[in-house]
């Protein structure tokens, strides 16, 4: 069964305060009713638990995945020719300077000779979803594995900002494969769907609105459907991944699955704002460099994701087993 064997990522040195972004931002929506903005400011901030976001000056993405690519080959000792496929995590990202593939310099630089590359498009769950193909691809066979590179950089504080959360900058590194010699999460399974409302409503010139609740209903929908198509209950998962994000977010889906928010990983929602599809990748090694687990324990994710054309949603079961 293939497990995730390798993550990483990149954080910018340079951090700025979350209210500094809102009180600048033209866009970030205040209540109609709201008579005083900066008080709304402050009890989003107190509520929300966002403090710090991360902000790349000068973006390099050539430089930032070499780097990154070069220590997974330091530290795993695999063969660049054993890379099968390269899934990258934003089609927005993909090129740089005007006609440099990201994805297949990173091929040529490493010598990936028998690598694909594949580009995912899905918001936020795009690397949840690069997991469950390469889980596909890699379930059965030994010989080969699955590279993951998830960027998030954004140009402006106004990209940066929507209803509910703020965005920083990052960058992630994941590799799945076959290997029953080193202990690891196994992926036992995912669930996934999409909601192609805002498209079907944008070419039939009709009203669309999507609140928060109606999101919410969805992303619990896929979260809980993972644990009855795998016979587990809730209460067997040790810890849960969800993305960084509004933490009073995170507490209400907490309460609508019934599950305590201390079994949310919530410590980096403080530092360095939600980073897209980066979240999983981070929050990932996080938890697996902070807890201690036994063989058995299960982890979970929670994702989703919506951009200009429609809504992503899924999780991941994994299973701890060691040698």
């Amino acid at each position: 069964m293939a497990k995730i064997l390798y993550s990483d990522y990149y954080l910018p040195s340079k951090k700025i305060q979350a209210e500094r972004i809102l009180r600048t931002a033209t866009n970030f929506e205040i209540p109609t009713d709201c008579i005083d903005k900066n008080k709304y400011i402050d009890k989003f901030l107190k509520e929300s638990r966002i403090e710090k976001i991360t902000i790349e000056d000068n973006v390099d993405l050539i430089a930032i995945f070499s780097q990154l690519v070069a220590k997974l080959f330091d530290d795993k000792k695999i063969q660049p020719e054993q890379i099968k496929y390269l899934f990258y995590t934003s089609p927005r990202l993909s090129v740089v300077n005007k006609g440099i593939s990201v994805p297949y310099y990173i091929i040529e630089k490493f010598k990936l000779t028998q690598a694909s590359t594949m580009i995912i498009s899905q918001s936020c769950c795009s690397t949840l979803r690069a997991i469950d193909i390469a889980k596909t691809y890699n379930d059965n066979d030994d010989s080969c594995y699955s590279l993951i590179l998830s960027p998030s950089f954004y140009d402006d504080y106004e990209m940066r900002v929507t209803k509910i959360n703020i965005s920083g900058d990052g960058a992630g590194i994941l590799l799945v494969g076959f290997d029953n010699d080193t202990d690891g999460f196994s992926i036992i399974g995912s669930t996934s769907s999409s909601d192609g409302s805002l498209s079907y409503s944008n070419y039939h010139n009709n009203d669309y609105s999507r609140t928060n609740l109606k999101k919410m209903t969805s992303d619990v929908k896929c979260f809980k459907s993972i644990f009855n198509k795998n016979n587990i209950e809730l209460n067997d998962i040790k810890i849960i991944i969800p993305q960084s994000v509004n933490y009073s977010y995170l507490f209400a889906i907490s309460r609508f699955v019934k599950v305590p928010i201390k079994k949310f990983f919530t410590n980096n929602i403080s530092d360095g704002g939600h980073l897209g599809s980066v979240d999983l990748i981070r929050n990932f090694k996080d938890v697996t460099d902070l807890y201690t687990f036994s063989e058995g324990d299960y982890m979970a994710t929670i994702n989703w994701g919506n951009d200009d054309f429609g809504e992503s949603f899924g999780s991941m079961l994994f299973r701890y087993s060691m040698v």
